[in-house]
């Protein structure tokens, strides 16, 4: 008998909205008490459950072609933040979980994350757009918004292996 190997499968699950734009965090204050001390609605924060390596996230909308800027940035244990990427995003024509619209265009630029850690998946076409990181042991994942359409709301899931 073969070797049989075990995937820790997570379904999708809300991780956070943001409604208000913020600046991206500086060369201080990334400290998890710097973070819980941000306005409600200006951030999300996943909590990555155990024996989670590899993030997929996906973003829906307030409305069609929405443009929504996201930094992300991830920190270990009590650790300080540090940046990943930033991500840009479309929403398209498929509707979403809340009467909201699906992002199916993402760019990622700036990444500075382990080589081949992270990917965007089938971006453009009016599909669910996608991003996966490899968390190398991060056990936090921060999205901060520091673009955000007027009177949209950006909500973010995410699912794990």
């Amino acid at each position: 008998m073969g070797e049989v190997t075990y995937v820790n499968k997570q379904p999708w699950g809300l991780i956070g909205s943001i409604t208000a734009s913020k600046a991206a965090l500086g060369t201080t204050g990334r400290q998890a008490a710097d973070i819980a001390a941000f306005a409600a609605g200006s951030y999300a924060l996943w909590e990555v459950p155990l024996r989670i390596n590899t993030a997929e996230i996906e973003f829906s909308t307030t409305a069609d072609a929405d443009s929504q800027v996201v930094n992300v940035y991830a920190a270990r244990g009590n650790s300080d933040y540090v940046f990943v990427g930033t991500l840009t995003l479309t929403g398209g024509t498929q509707t979403g979980p809340n009467s909201d619209v699906y992002v199916d265009t993402m760019v990622e630029s700036g990444v500075v994350w382990k080589s081949s850690g992270t990917e965007v998946i089938n971006s453009a076409g009016n599909h669910i757009a996608r991003w996966m990181i490899n968390l190398v042991g991060y056990s936090r994942v921060l999205f901060i918004a520091t673009t955000l359409v007027a009177s949209s709301t950006l909500q973010i899931y995410g699912s794990g292996l």
